[in-house]
């Protein structure tokens, strides 16, 4: 009797030892099961987006198991943005079902869009991503530039007006270039670094009615530009919108020419006040050009 209850105690004893052991298998299994994990990455999303449209941004998100939460957010990078003009600008994704994948294409599964209203303000702004997958978050983020908007208060320069400025023909007894930095004449035998504009007449020929730049100078002819308001912002956008030309030719009274000055980043709004074939001094190669313009 006494060896059967020794046996029995053995027996149980074993029974509670490989117990323990699987508990602890179970334990070791659980401790090294891999951390719920995501990551974001946007790719291929543009650097600079309209006002007025809406514009598909794209990324992956990849995570160790299916993502429960996602959100999209914007934000303004530059400091000049009021806080009440973000809103006017959107990130939303069409498709708001969390499929049951551990990745996620932001493009084709979100169809994910940036939105802004034509009255948006320009700058930078920054897009976000939040996505949780299990108890694991993670933040994506990309930056964008908005140009076109109207909507803020614009911080640009307005040029200043200088007047009477003239060309007479460069074959002529007058002098035919111009200094729109010192607002001087310059004589055909002066200095080409100061010649910002330059009549194009040929001794024999007439006026031309044509105007070059010596000094690195381009033009762009800009019917409807707003002379009264001119800014530094408006000539360069107005510029920008070209044709840009190193030459500008039939040049009538009422145009307005935009030139970017020697090759920098400045810009002046030139008005044609009049532009004739018979002015000037002398009795040969007459013509004149006269003109105000905003620097």
């Amino acid at each position: 009797m006494t060896f059967i209850k020794k046996n029995h105690y053995l027996l149980f004893a074993v029974l509670i030892a490989v117990a323990m052991s699987f508990t602890a298998c179970l334990t070791g299994d659980d401790d090294e099961k891999e951390a719920d994990n995501v990551t974001i990455t946007l790719t291929g999303n543009p650097d600079t987006v309209l006002a007025g449209a809406s514009t598909a941004f794209s990324g992956i998100i990849d995570a160790n198991v299916p993502l429960t939460g996602l959100t999209f957010g914007i934000s303004a990078v530059d400091t000049t943005i009021p806080a009440a003009e973000v809103a006017k600008v959107t990130a939303a994704a069409k498709n708001v079902l969390l499929p049951d994948t551990k990745t996620w294409d932001l493009r084709t599964d979100a169809d994910l869009l940036v939105s802004s209203y034509a009255n948006s303000c320009n700058g930078t702004y920054r897009l976000t991503v939040n996505a949780t997958a299990g108890i694991a978050a993670n933040s994506g983020i990309f930056d964008f530039t908005i140009k076109n908007g109207t909507g803020c208060i614009s911080t640009s320069k307005l040029l200043t007006e200088k007047t009477g400025g003239i060309i007479n023909n460069i074959a002529g007894p007058d002098t035919g270039a111009y200094d729109l930095m010192a607002q001087e004449r310059v004589a055909a035998n002066g200095l080409d670094a100061k010649k910002d504009l330059v009549d194009m007449s040929v001794a024999g020929a007439g006026f031309s009615l044509s105007l070059r730049s010596a000094n690195g100078g381009t033009f762009v002819k800009a019917p409807g530009f707003d002379y009264a308001n001119a800014s530094d912002e408006s000539a360069e956008a107005a510029f920008a919108a070209g044709p840009i030309v190193t030459q500008v030719t039939n040049i009538t009274a009422g145009e307005i020419i935009i030139i970017k000055i020697r090759g920098t980043e400045n810009y002046a709004v030139i008005q044609i006040l009049t532009a004739t074939l018979t002015g000037g001094s002398g009795t040969s190669n007459l013509g004149q050009i006269t003109f105000n313009w905003k620097i």
